[in-house]
Parts: C-alpha cells; sequence; structure tokens
C-alpha cells in the first residue's frame, strides 16, 4: 500500500470542497510515478481525507475514486437515492455522469476516529471512568443531553435525526413543569463539556457531516 500525503484539511480545512487539491495530488502522482499507480490503477493508494463530509464532495471520475479513502464520516448511500443527506444537491449535480460516486465504498474505505488532543479532558474522563468502575461515582442528573441546534429548516443536516428529536421528544414537554413533563430526565440545550459529563448518554447526530469536531 502507498499513503498519499495530500494534506486536504489545508487546503479545505473542515467544512470546503477538497476536490481540486485531491485531483491535483493524484494526477501527480499518476503522471510522476506511473508505475507504482498503473499497476493497480490507484487501488492501492491510500489518502486522508479529514473534513466533515470526507470524501462526499469527490465526483465520480474512476482515478479520484480508485484510492482508498480514509475519513471520519462514513456514509454509504447510491448515488440515486441522496435525498435528506449532506451534499445532496452535489450528489444529484453528478449522477448523471459520475458513474463511480459514492461518499463512502465499505468493501474499500475506512472510517477513522478523530484525533482529540485535550489531555486535561482525556485524563477527567479516565478519572471518570475508574469512579464509575468502583462504584464511587455520584449519579448523573440527567439520563440523556443534546447541546446541538436543531435545523428544521435544514433537514439534510442530520439526515432529519435532528428534527425527529426535538419533534417526539422535546416538543411535547415545551412550557412544562418539571413535574408534568413526559421526558423530566431529558435535558435540551446546554454546555456540552458541563453537562455531557452529568448525563449517562449524550445524543450526537451528525451536521453536515462528522468531523473533527466531536
Amino acid at each position: 500500500l502507498f499513503y498519499v500525503q495530500a494534506n486536504t484539511y489545508l487546503y479545505a480545512q473542515n467544512v470546503h470542497d477538497p476536490t481540486i487539491h485531491t485531483a491535483r495530488v493524484l494526477q501527480y502522482i499518476r503522471q510522476t510515478y506511473p508505475t507504482f499507480w498503473y499497476r493497480n490503477r490507484g487501488k492501492d493508494h491510500i489518502v486522508f481525507i479529514p473534513g466533515d463530509t470526507g470524501a462526499c464532495w469527490l465526483p465520480g471520475y474512476r482515478f479520484i475514486q480508485s484510492p482508498i479513502k480514509l475519513v471520519h464520516f462514513g456514509l454509504q448511500v447510491h448515488k440515486h437515492n441522496y435525498t435528506d443527506m449532506p451534499l445532496w444537491k452535489h450528489a444529484h449535480r453528478v449522477q448523471h455522469y459520475a458513474e463511480e460516486y459514492s461518499c463512502f465504498k465499505v468493501e474499500k474505505d475506512v472510517v477513522v476516529p478523530p484525533h482529540h488532543a485535550d489531555m486535561n479532558l482525556l485524563r477527567k474522563a479516565e478519572e471518570v471512568y475508574e469512579q464509575e468502575a468502583a462504584g464511587k461515582y455520584k449519579k448523573r442528573e440527567w439520563l440523556l443531553f443534546f447541546g446541538g441546534g436543531i435545523r428544521y429548516w435544514q433537514t439534510e443536516y442530520s439526515g432529519g435525526a435532528r428534527q425527529q428529536f426535538h419533534k417526539y421528544w422535546v416538543k411535547p414537554d415545551e412550557g412544562k413543569n418539571a413535574t408534568d413533563k413526559l421526558y423530566p430526565d431529558l435535558l435540551f440545550g446546554g454546555a456540552s463539556h458541563h453537562d455531557g459529563y452529568h448525563s449517562e448518554f449524550c445524543l450526537i447526530p451528525y451536521g453536515d457531516g462528522w468531523g473533527n469536531r466531536i
């Protein structure tokens, strides 16, 4: 296998289109190292695309789709079935000519976790896990916490998951006293770094992909 140091994040960062940069890098590899590229037509090359939507921006040209993609967002949907999903308009534009188009192909691509460099937070998490295992951690205040936005006007942002959560879990309790709520142990809205620690579970639906902001 050949790892291609494409540095796509430096070009497109978390939310922009890495297509032009990725295509130029792969084209350079094809022209400069044709022996290695054409022995398997790029299928034994690996490129890391860490943006929120991973490889979803990339068009269906074979030389771009052939390499193995390392991504954070493993959405695998046939190009004709994109509806309430990130970049569905882009998928519709390319589906007529892009035979190889797909955000993620489970037979070759790999989903990898994001790197989290806040060591203080990681040490605190380890301490909490040890207290939980020893039965010494105090009972958490909430059963479920979600601190993100809903975006009713943009269902493709989360594939409709945020809107359904709000409709069936949050809206029925709006304006009610705590004693009258159907879901009194649900917290909607707050600071993730604080309220997340005081909840048994955190809801994390994707938002225009699944990147390093987790």
